[in-house]
């Protein structure tokens, strides 16, 4: 709206000249209001779309567990444990999780016999 401000006063305006009678008509206006919904979407779905190829964000823990990872690989999460100390298990199980989700590492094996490796890159 704010980078179509003239075409939004201009839509609002002629949408409020019989406010509250009969003739009231605000087909403009809910164009207007569409059309800049569409262009958000679009906006959001490129920028959605350049997160997922890069991997997803992580934040300064995450990348540090990362590179924990990178340097050790393959890794167990009681060796996570260890390593990061002030980090509860289920944080790094929630930190582990997400970078699965978001292809950045592999997990292989089930239970307490699971491996976390760094994903290659394509």
């Amino acid at each position: 709206i704010e980078q179509r401000k003239t075409d939004y006063y201009k839509a609002l305006i002629q949408g409020q000249q019989h406010r509250g009678t009969e003739k009231e008509i605000i087909g403009d206006w809910m164009l207007f209001f569409l059309s800049s919904l569409e262009m958000l979407i679009e906006r959001l779905e490129t920028k959605y779309a350049s997160y997922k190829e890069t991997g997803g964000y992580l934040n300064d823990r995450q990348k540090e567990i990362l590179k924990y990872i990178e340097s050790s690989q393959p890794v167990k999460l009681g060796d996570m444990s260890k390593a990061f100390v002030d980090l509860s298990v289920n944080t790094l199980k929630k930190d582990l999780q997400y970078m699965v989700n978001e292809n950045i590492i592999s997990k292989m094996g089930e239970k307490k016999g699971t491996l976390y490796i760094v994903q290659k890159k394509q």
